[in-house]
């Protein structure tokens, strides 16, 4: 199993899918079967529910994968690794993967959609950003390998990979 961990916007599904085709493996993203269980959006959920239902679904989610043990690629929610012991779970079971980039290269990339990302609406989405990648920077840093999401490529991902499947 491998993981795909950083803030919202870094691109963890986009790399998540390519790989995940390009090695025949399964792709699983954490965000999108939370909405499908809760048949509701991220944005629903932690309007009706709240974040504690929400990271709750993570947890939950993200064991369900787990005991599955199927070679896969997951784009987990960037919260997903902070809490519970999530992280300690997929360090654990698979290798960690963590997309980093700035919080200005994020707010491009999710300026469109900041407003469907319940934790990114409001004013200065740069500011959020930052203080989010602080709050979580440290957690994040304990993956197993980490890309620059602004210069990866293909073959960044490849090597890693490469890696990951002989320790798995």
């Amino acid at each position: 199993m491998i993981f795909l961990i950083g803030l919202s916007g870094v691109g963890k599904t986009h790399w998540a899918a390519k790989l995940a085709a390009a090695n025949g493996w399964l792709h699983y993203d954490t965000d999108i079967i939370i909405e499908q269980l809760a048949n509701k959006t991220t944005s629903q959920i932690f309007a009706e529910d709240g974040e504690a239902a929400f990271r709750q679904y993570e947890k939950d989610v993200l064991g369900d994968i787990i005991r599955k043990n199927e070679k896969c690629i997951v784009s987990c929610g960037g919260g997903l690794p902070v809490f519970y012991d999530n992280m300690n779970s997929m360090l654990n079971v698979g290798c960690v993967i963590y997309l980093q980039a700035s919080p200005a290269y994020i707010a491009k990339q999710v300026a469109d959609t900041a407003n469907n990302r319940p934790l990114l609406h409001g004013d200065s989405l740069t500011d959020k950003l930052q203080t989010m990648l602080e709050a979580r920077k440290k957690i994040y840093e304990r993956a197993h390998y980490a890309i620059d999401a602004e210069q990866a490529t293909m073959a960044n991902f490849e090597e890693i990979i490469s890696k990951c499947t002989q320790t798995l």
